[in-house]
């Protein structure tokens, strides 16, 4: 069990099971896992909305779009500076 509370629980199918839950899965547009979570949920009636397996690597879409636009400016830096060390001779290629 994960500190959150989550557990994985591994189950062995037939192949052709586990073809047919990626079909199936595939048609919802959802992960193979998500789809068998959710199923599995409806059947015993447990409410999942809301659960996610993934962590959310920024806090918000500005936090996202801050962190983006610095990784652009800091490679835009780094391909001024070695334009500008090419055109004076400090490097070659």
């Amino acid at each position: 069990m994960t500190a959150d509370g989550k557990v994985t629980i591994p189950v062995t199918v037939p192949t052709e099971m586990k073809v047919q839950l990626e079909s199936l899965a595939k048609a919802e547009n959802i992960s193979t896992a998500a789809f068998i979570r959710n199923r599995l949920a409806g059947d015993i009636g447990f409410d999942v909305t809301g659960f996610t397996t993934r962590v959310p690597k920024y806090a918000s879409d500005e936090e996202r779009k801050a962190a983006t636009e610095k990784k652009q400016n800091e490679r835009n830096a780094l391909v001024k500076a070695l334009l500008e060390a090419y055109k004076t001779g400090k490097i070659s290629l």
